[in-house]
């Protein structure tokens, strides 16, 4: 059997690549291939419990101790005491000065790109920029999520393509759960639902997404918006709405364990973020049926089904989200499984494609 190090930052379940690797760990033969972590301190809800049934094991930097000189001294620890065939760094993110030490200790590395950009803060950014100098340098193989994620840090180097992958099966449309939520947050049968996924961040754009909400709603009070998620602008989002007067048709869900039951309940599924590699909510919302209009700045990979792409750059196009909205019907699909079956996502041909990283078959 072999070890892999895996150095996704977090073990947050409210974290898009964790549950992308949390798929993979559940499925793949961990009598020949385990996984262990390390990883920064995770507030809310984590996989630790979950990975640890699994066979891994979680190295956690304390959240106020995390910094280069420690997660230096933590892998150096790691890749003296334990053996490791492969480190595989998902960036972008601070643990990226492991790969230094790794290459010192003789450790193939794998470095994986989940984003179009370095970060969403100016500071940020040029602290991540810095972080990924070294992974031309040492990087044995690379990966990326979506062609667009792979420019991004890779620029003209080859790379490994392999698409984020869920279990689909697991968000399959329910009647139980679409009346059970529904009923829950007293939304009438005839409301029609635009829902979202995911952490209340700059990134995710919600200011866009309640804003172009609020023209949607004009238009007819049987609109609701259904955000499912906590993050820092929380505060900041629900003064908006207060300011747009729309707060009995806004509900703030807060941050779920299993947020599966929701895209039941949902009619339509908006994705404004200002960057992605390749949203896992995008995913999700497609295997429950839903349609999606989705930010022109994420991966056209994304598409499996119905999704359309609409600028978020300007004022007007607020009311594009809105016309677009207003101007189709939006049935669930009812073959998306088979889709998914036949194509770049399905689960078999990616999991081999993990398997390949780690020169296994």
């Amino acid at each position: 059997m072999i070890r892999i190090l895996q150095l996704p930052n977090t073990i947050s379940q409210e974290n898009g690549r964790m549950s992308v690797i949390m798929s993979i760990y559940r499925h793949i033969d961990r009598t020949k291939i385990q996984f262990d972590f390390a990883v920064s301190e995770s507030s809310g809800d984590t996989y630790l419990d979950e990975i640890e049934k699994l066979g891994g094991k979680v190295f956690v930097i304390p959240s106020g101790e995390v910094s280069y000189k420690s997660v230096v001294k933590m892998v150096n620890m790691l890749l003296e005491k334990r053996e490791y065939s492969f480190i595989h760094y998902h960036a972008i993110s601070i643990w990226g000065v492991a790969l230094n030490v790794a290459h010192r200790h003789g450790v193939k590395i794998i470095t994986h790109s989940h984003a179009t950009y370095f970060s969403d803060g100016f500071m940020k950014s040029i602290r991540n920029r810095i972080f990924s100098l070294n992974i031309k340098l040492y990087s044995d193989k690379l990966a990326a999520v979506s062609p667009e994620a792979g420019r991004t840090l890779f620029g003209k180097q080859q790379y490994i393509y392999i698409p984020n992958v869920i279990n689909y099966k697991k968000y399959t449309f329910s009647r139980n759960n679409r009346e059970k939520i529904r009923r829950q947050y007293n939304i009438d049968d005839g409301d029609f639902v635009v829902g979202h996924v995911g952490r209340l961040s700059k990134q995710k754009n919600h200011q866009f997404l309640i804003r172009a909400f609020s023209l949607l709603h004009a238009s007819a009070e049987k609109y609701k918006l259904m955000l499912v998620g906590s993050g820092p602008l929380e505060d900041d989002l629900r003064t908006l709405v207060s300011q747009l007067n729309i707060e009995r048709s806004v509900i703030f869900v807060g941050a779920k364990q299993d947020v599966t039951a929701f895209y039941s309940a949902f009619d339509l599924f908006w994705l404004p973020s200002l960057y992605e590699g390749l949203p896992t909510v995008g995913l999700e919302a497609q295997a429950n049926g839903l349609s999606i209009i989705a930010s022109d700045r994420i991966s056209p990979e994304l598409a499996i089904e119905n999704v359309i792409f609409s600028p978020i750059r300007h004022k007007s196009d607020l009311q594009r989200w809105c016309h677009i909205t207003l101007e189709r019907d939006w049935p669930r699909s009812t073959d998306v499984m088979r889709t998914i079956e036949h194509s770049r996502y399905n689960y078999q041909h990616v999991l081999d494609q993990w398997k390949s990283l780690y020169d296994m078959k």
